[in-house]
């Protein structure tokens, strides 16, 4: 495996609004390498209206749904209700994107991935920012490092060699 850039995970701070944050991170990385990761939680739902509002819903967001511990990807009729409910266009995060045929034979009920697989999904996925609203969302802190359990900021690896990643101190944001 070579060694690819570091993931930056992030969260806002508690008095900072979640749309400003990730706008911030949109202008500084680009939309192309910035995802989302989301439940059906009210601080997601939060982050997920703030963004709207300042992107009025036109920009496609990429994103990570994590349901019961692990990342789901919806299936199609799914994502298309979620897309209505919250008033954004997702492109949702999964391993399947070097087959793309593959997903057209799971596009009724979607596609489950361990959470432990989520910087693995980030790096398939070219992103390099992700952020949360919740640090402490199930599923989340099984994917990212125990240093993250922090209260803001966000923690970065550095690459040791190709096998090994060392994460660094967390930085404030």
């Amino acid at each position: 495996m070579a060694v690819n850039a570091p993931i930056r995970f992030c969260v806002p701070s508690r008095d900072e609004s979640y749309g400003r944050f990730a706008m911030s991170l949109i202008e500084e990385f680009g939309s192309l390498e910035f995802a989302i990761g989301i439940s059906r939680d009210d601080l997601s739902e939060t982050l997920i209206r703030e963004l709207r509002l300042v992107t009025n819903g036109l920009l496609v967001v990429n994103a990570v749904l994590f349901e019961g511990g692990q990342i789901r990807v919806p299936g199609s009729s799914e994502a298309e209700l979620l897309e209505k409910k919250w008033k954004i266009p997702f492109h949702w995060l999964s391993l399947d994107v070097v087959e793309e045929k593959s997903l057209s034979s799971k596009e009724g009920r979607g596609s489950v991935h361990p959470s432990h697989l989520l910087q693995t999904v980030l790096y398939r996925n070219g992103v390099s920012v992700f952020m949360v609203a919740n640090h402490r969302l199930p599923g989340v802190s099984a994917g990212i490092p125990a240093s993250w359990n922090r209260e803001d900021g966000f923690v970065t690896p550095i690459p040791v060699h190709a096998e090994e990643t060392r994460w660094g101190q967390i930085s404030p944001v």
